[in-house]
């Protein structure tokens, strides 16, 4: 079981290595190298609303986890990213003892989406929510139970004024 665990990188890994891919073209060329076809990875990228760094560390965790069992997932994903000319690469065949943690934070601080870009994908969110409330409630009021007639009791004069006094009729 050990041989196992240390052969599939582990998230914090995973989080170093999408750090170290931040430009569209890497993501896609990383993506295509682990067998995903471009439209999946144009949804990925979508749903991360465009931050590359989200949509790589989604697509390698799901690569990660799609794998075969006895797979040596850990060396397979360096010879890609070797492949590919990234450095992060070596920190999948460095011992645990050699692993610099501090390294990692500051990757993870780095490469953690801004404030700002949480809020845009928030504000999409709510935009979308409320297009679905009005849309419900317009549904709602389409298909309504409840009628309302308004009957008029005296006709406006040429001038505009006039008295109009409204009446609820119960039906």
């Amino acid at each position: 079981m050990a041989n196992r665990t240390k052969s599939i990188p582990s998230d914090y890994e995973l989080l170093s290595l999408a750090g170290e891919i931040t430009q569209k073209k890497d993501f896609f060329k990383l993506g295509v190298n682990l067998n995903f076809l471009i439209p999946v990875l144009r949804k990925s990228l979508k749903e991360c609303s465009g931050d590359v760094y989200s949509a790589t560390l989604m697509t390698l965790q799901q690569w990660r986890d799609n794998q075969r069992p006895g797979t040596d997932v850990r060396s397979k994903l360096h010879t890609i990213l070797k492949e590919l000319g990234h450095k992060a690469a070596d920190m999948l065949v460095t011992d645990d003892a050699d692993f610099d943690k501090r390294s990692l934070l500051r990757t993870v601080e780095v490469c953690t989406p801004s404030e700002s870009s949480a809020s845009i994908t928030k504000n999409m969110d709510f935009q979308r929510d409320v297009a679905d409330d009005d849309s419900m409630v317009s549904s709602a009021m389409s298909h309504s139970d409840y009628s309302m007639s308004v009957k008029k009791d005296s006709k406006f004069d040429e001038s505009g004024s006039g008295s109009e006094k409204l009446s609820w009729n119960n039906q």
